[in-house]
């Protein structure tokens, strides 16, 4: 029947109210009052024309829209909509007397999460789920039919073939009842009981009164349909999840069949974890007040007693079917909530990948759980801003844990069986993790009884040095050599007869027995001079020739760091102080402020230092080189730098005292340095032994060349200090940038000095060799 002009004017106003409606839900949260206000347009214009046409339909037909059979104005723009609905496989909506306000947000909150449901029967499902029967995805369609074919309505065909249709129908429709009907009930019910503010107060109790609701009304399934209708045979029989027995089967020619209830252990367990997801998700978005790190520790508590709780009811016989489902769904429930925890936690690389991985430990204990959401995690950090490359120093922190806690949980376990405190076998091993592992390697090799002889009696006799000379220290009554022997004797004699006790082959015992013998004199003299030590230490003539026990604060400094390092430099300027009486070399704060105050006069000689034209100083080349990483992951193209240590001097004259120091050996290398490469590159210097030069465009091949020449250059001819020639001998790197593996500043800077230590280090062993 054709429409009058009034009809199709409301046809097209709705269509640009369904336009905006769509638009301003993709671009805003659906509580946004600019959708209010598109909800409330859709609404009043559909009530007034489902007066006149029902369905109402919002159609699309060769990537063009139709309102029933009026097409949009042209002039609205519907291309995102289009390619929305043709992507999901969505051809039309459809809006039938009856539906209400709440149906419509249903709608708008399963499009804003569209590409959760992967296509329109996923769609239709979730909807469908939540109650909503009035508005339908794909319920008409346009599709040719020819003159041969005829349409018929589904009611006309059950007609045609009753046999045929009806049973399949009947027990679609009554799943899809009991579903709907059940979440109904549900979601009421968790607004009562089952709502944050309870999963926040008590997550014990929330799981095990769902394990309870579950058990009490999912328990029984349907019986059997009923009895015979007639000649025919028995019909079919519905039954419903209480337990109750199905109806009476109408008439017909098939078998009764068992009627299909909808309960069963875990079906309404799926269901209460189902609409917790959901109101957890809304609180997520804005709409609640608990802190999210809060939410989260009570969702994780509440997930692990459920799971504890499954595992309790499989005890005592219960059957889930679903169990992988309920787990699946108690997954996403969490992993939701530790995502978006973890997003917030990053703060944009305000904390450390060390301190995400003590975060992460503490969220998730369970070392399982941890490695199923480490792509997640890895795929929320990466959005938040977080590169590859401290992604995987995360990924390190995290298996340093893991290892860590698998360590300590076999010395617990293992402390145990044999009698002893666990924690206390943890101290001992903290206390001389040398020692331990010795003894660990020595304890597998005499359990697998093939190892190396030879190694296992010096091991024997290295652990009876050691225990013998602290025994002996412990007795030190005198360093008479009687004294000694008895200590090492019945140290020896204590430890074959325990290898007697493990089953080791009597050959091999009498070996290592006289292995020790031979080394017996050997042992001796070492303790007698432990003892010596001790007793000198002990005497308090620090002058008299004793040994002293422990170094001093300033030596134990000395020894930690390489002589021409920065502090190595400054701890020189401190031994002179100690020597000259001005510091007392165990006076740590005396000792850390004259090194503060070093370094800061370092500091400001290097700022008001002046560098050879064309050099640039530190913070500068580390400033450039940034900046250039920065162009080169935008515009992908690609640089090298050169990077090049002294690692040999030799003055061709006798070098006055004064006359040459670092600092002027470095100005003269980097004046050379600037005058070698084009004007385009950029030299500086990155650390106190470490020149760098930058050079744009150039990519790996061209930078070997580059080096070559550079190097030649450096070393072909002595270099002029301060008017002393002197040759040179340098260790020199070329690397490229590569944004997959050092994306930013630090990384490449880290690498660049790690391969020129590398080198360094080759090239001075090969000198020392020669």
């Amino acid at each position: 029947m054709p429409l009058d002009t009034a009809t199709r004017n409301q046809l097209r106003q709705f269509g640009r109210t369904i336009t905006l409606f769509f638009n301003r839900s993709m671009m805003y949260q659906p509580d946004h009052p600019f959708v209010q206000q598109s909800i409330d347009m859709f609404i009043d214009g559909a009530e007034e024309l489902l007066k006149k046409i029902s369905p109402l339909v919002f159609i699309l037909n060769r990537e063009e829209f139709f309102v029933d059979e009026e097409p949009l104005d042209s002039r609205l723009n519907v291309g995102r909509l289009v390619t929305l609905f043709k992507t999901n496989g969505i051809h039309s909506i459809s809006v039938e007397p009856g539906f209400e306000r709440r149906d419509v947000k249903v709608l708008l909150e399963v499009f804003a999460k569209i590409s959760k449901y992967g296509s329109a029967d996923g769609i239709k499902k979730a909807i469908f789920s939540r109650g909503v029967t009035a508005l339908k995805i794909n319920h008409v369609r346009y599709k040719k039919v020819t003159e041969d074919d005829e349409v018929i309505s589904r009611d006309a065909l059950k007609d045609l073939t009753p046999q045929m249709l009806a049973a399949e129908d009947e027990a679609k429709t009554r799943k899809m009842f009991m579903d709907t009907l059940l979440e109904s009930v549900l979601t009421e019910e968790f607004a009562k009981t089952l709502n944050i503010e309870t999963l926040m107060a008590n997550p014990g109790t929330v799981s095990q009164n769902m394990i309870q609701a579950d058990l009490a009304g999912g328990g029984g399934g349907g019986t059997n349909g009923g009895s015979s209708g007639g000649s025919g045979g028995a019909g079919t029989g519905g039954g419903v999840g209480d337990g109750s027995n199905g109806g009476p089967g109408g008439g017909g020619t098939g078998p009764g069949r068992a009627g299909e209830g909808g309960g069963g252990p875990g079906n309404l367990l799926f269901q209460q974890i189902e609409v917790m997801r959901i109101e957890v998700e809304k609180h997520m978005q804005g709409r609640g007040e608990v802190d999210l790190s809060d939410l989260a520790g009570a969702v994780f508590d509440m997930k692990k007693q459920l799971l504890e709780g499954i595992e309790a009811q499989k005890a005592l016989g219960v059957a889930y079917e679903n169990e992988a489902a309920i787990l699946e769904n108690a997954n996403e429930l969490t992993d939701q909530v530790l995502v978006q925890l973890v997003k917030d936690e990053y703060q944009q690389g305000k904390i450390t990948p060390a301190r995400m991985a003590q975060i992460l430990r503490r969220l998730v204990p369970e070392s399982d759980d941890l490695k199923r959401l480490l792509p997640k995690i890895k795929t929320a950090l990466l959005e938040e801003g977080m590169s590859h490359t401290q992604y995987l120093e995360l990924v390190q922190e995290l298996s340093k844990e893991l290892q860590s806690e698998g360590l300590a949980n076999i010395l617990q376990e293992s402390g145990e069986e044999i009698g002893v405190d666990g924690d206390q076998l943890i101290a001992e091993f903290k206390k001389n993790p040398e020692q331990a592992a010795q003894l660990i390697y020595l304890a597998s090799e005499i359990r697998k009884g093939t190892g190396d002889e030879d190694m296992l009696a010096d091991l024997l006799a290295g652990y009876v040095e050691q225990i013998g000379g602290q025994m002996a220290l412990e007795e030190a009554e005198s360093d008479d050599p009687a004294h000694l022997k008895q200590v090492v004797g019945d140290l020896q004699s204590n430890l074959v007869s325990q290898l007697g006790k493990m089953d080791m082959d009597e050959g091999i015992i009498q070996k290592l027995e006289n292995r020790l013998n031979a080394r017996m004199e050997a042992v001796l003299d070492q303790m007698r001079a432990e003892w010596l030590k001790t007793a000198g230490s002990q005497s308090g003539d620090g002058d008299s020739g004793g040994y002293k026990k422990n170094l001093s604060v300033l030596q134990t400094l000395e020894q930690s760091v390489a002589e021409h390092d920065e502090l190595g430099v400054i701890l020189k300027i401190v031994r002179e102080k100690v020597e000259s009486g001005e510091i007392d070399e165990n006076d740590y704060k005396r000792i850390q402020d004259e090194i503060s105050q070093q370094k800061q006069l370092i500091k400001e000689k290097e700022a008001n230092r002046v560098m050879p034209t064309g050099v640039v100083k530190a913070a500068g080349m580390a400033f450039i080189l940034e900046k250039e990483i920065a162009r080169a992951n935008r515009y992908k193209y690609d640089f090298s730098t050169l990077a090049f240590s002294i690692i040999h001097i030799k003055p061709k004259l006798k070098v006055p005292a004064g006359a040459v120091n670092s600092e002027a050996i470095m100005e003269a290398v980097l004046a050379v340095l600037a005058e070698a490469f084009r004007e385009v590159d950029i030299v500086g210097q990155l650390g106190k032994n470490t020149i760098v030069a930058l050079l744009p465009m150039i990519g790996r091949e061209n930078s070997k060349k580059a080096l070559n020449r550079i190097m030649s250059v450096l070393q072909s001819d002595p270099i002029n200090v301060n008017g002393i020639p002197i040759d040179f001998r340098f260790a020199g790197i070329a690397i490229t940038f590569d944004g997959q593996h050092t994306p930013d500043v630090k990384s490449f800077i880290r690498v660049m000095s790690s391969r020129l230590q590398d080198m360094s280090s080759r090239l001075k062993n090969i000198q020392a060799f020669m």
